[in-house]
């Protein structure tokens, strides 16, 4: 088989990936440590295309958590590496082939029913989003013939946001699986700038020790801490549209993700579906988004949007968007949010990680802080925003609780 030289820079995670013999290969670490983006380069920029007769998974726990990760990635280093023309791609399966190897991008509720498949190499990308069911079903599906006479390996990478988690307690503590475990930190990504590093990553340790401990040192976390314990995922969000019982919330960013996320009220339930969790620049290009995901039907229905921003709340509302700064109470938002039940639509991914770790500060003393944790709650600032806005005035006595 032909080699591709690709020119792209790696860290000392890719080597420590690339160099590993174990069965189960467990990445955990601290944000931006490289962890996700190190293994995408071993797996598909190395073996899909150096190796022969390899089969290759790529799993998240929801296929359109996975589209918008590392398939991402993928067709982006297609284009930027001029490989378009010579990888063949069935769009619609999000298979791929490479000589005679084969990649395939799937969810855990993807139809082609992966329990009955075998591979020579997996990859749990956000591994903590899965059960021990499924680690275990996919273990077993590590049965592709190696040609070459390579072991099969799964990858597994995420951020220890849980001491309890199934990772630790069954795999790493139980040590029966033959594993590797490769824990990695911001230090170990060259790549990262001085002000990204001192600004969202080395300040946590004034915000909230247990985050510090989690994203900067890579550490397994606690979630004694915790704000919402009272919501639960619903396979289906909503459609009928009432403009009296929906809104959208909006938290904007550049640097760090824009998410926009809608809200809607059905039978007394408040009912949330994720939008947009992405790096959008500019606002012309979060226009667009929008234009996209409102259509005319709901272009009525109110956006509660970050008030630090009152430019681009008035440049989208020229758009023709019923758009309006939200009113920021940030513990009024989040007790209005306790006294409900939040049913989440199934495919809301990054709304699941977000509420997760969604906690109150804990100083270096251990003393609990009636103030959430300003990191990595993008979606939940867009989600007090939108149901707060809206439902305040109606559903605002203590007395009242949705189902």
């Amino acid at each position: 088989m032909s080699v591709v030289n690709f020119d792209s820079k790696t860290t000392c995670v890719y080597d420590r990936n690339k160099n590993s013999k174990a069965k189960i290969v467990i990445n955990r670490g601290g944000a931006r440590a490289s962890k996700s983006f190190s293994i995408e380069q071993e797996l598909l920029l190395n073996r899909f295309i150096t190796e022969e007769k390899k089969q290759i998974l790529v799993v998240r726990k929801t296929l359109p958590s996975l589209k918008l990760s590392a398939h991402k990635v993928w067709k982006d280093w297609l284009v930027d590496f001029g490989m378009l023309g010579k990888i063949k791609e069935e769009k619609q399966s999000l298979n791929y082939y490479y000589g005679n190897n084969y990649l395939h991008f799937g969810g855990l509720d993807d139809p082609i029913k992966i329990q009955s498949t075998e591979w020579n190499y997996i990859w749990m990308q956000e591994a903590t989003d899965f059960d021990y069911e499924d680690y275990k079903i996919l273990k077993l599906r590590l049965s592709a013939p190696s040609k070459d006479g390579r072991r099969n390996q799964l990858f597994m990478c995420f951020n220890p946001i849980d001491e309890y988690h199934w990772i630790k307690t069954q795999v790493i503590d139980k040590n029966v699986d033959d594993f590797e475990e490769i824990h990695s930190t911001y230090k170990d990504n060259p790549f990262l700038t001085e002000d990204y590093i001192r600004s969202e990553i080395l300040s946590l340790k004034e915000q909230d020790i247990n985050f510090y401990n989690i994203f900067a040192l890579g550490e397994w976390g606690k979630l004694s801490s915790l704000i919402f314990n009272n919501w639960c995922v619903v396979d289906e969000f909503p459609e009928d549209i009432d403009v009296n019982n929906s809104s959208y919330g909006l938290d904007f960013g550049a640097i760090v993700p824009t998410a926009l996320c809608e809200n809607r009220i059905k039978d007394d339930k408040l009912f949330v579906k994720e939008h947009i969790y992405d790096i959008i620049p500019t606002n012309s290009d979060l226009i667009k988004k929008l234009h996209q995901i409102i259509p005319i039907d709901k272009k009525q229905i109110t956006i509660y949007a970050d008030s630090a921003e009152p430019d681009r709340i008035e440049e989208i509302a020229r758009e023709g968007f019923r758009i309006e700064a939200a009113e920021k109470s940030v513990l009024s938002e989040i007790d209005f949010l306790k006294r409900r039940k939040i049913n989440i639509e199934k495919n809301s991914s990054n709304l699941f990680k977000e509420i997760k770790g969604y906690s109150w500060r804990v100083d270096k003393q251990g003393r609990t802080i009636q103030e959430p944790v300003k990191y990595n709650d993008h979606l939940m600032s867009a989600l007090r925003y939108g149901v707060y806005g809206k439902f305040k005035n109606r559903y605002g006595s203590a007395r009242i609780r949705w189902i």
